[in-house]
């Protein structure tokens, strides 16, 4: 699998994020969205298809919120 370059991340007691850098931050939201961009400086724009990089539906999203409580009750 290969590497993410995180440019950044934050965490209070009630939040956390994670920041990307700039390069790999353009990447992604072009991939998850379906914009159009060059591969490289040389090519021509390519259209690419929307592929959602990272989502969950609200049944995993209260899961991880339970397990990650549980965690930290422990």
């Amino acid at each position: 699998m290969p590497h993410v370059l995180i440019g950044a991340y934050k965490s209070t007691a009630d939040a956390a994020s994670v920041e990307f850098v700039e390069r790999v931050q353009r990447m992604a939201r072009v991939h998850h969205y379906g914009l159009r961009d060059r591969p490289n400086r040389n090519s021509d724009d390519v259209q690419y298809e929307a592929r959602l990089l990272l989502g969950f539906i609200q049944e995993e999203s209260n899961l991880i919120e339970t397990l990650v409580l549980e965690h930290f009750r422990h």
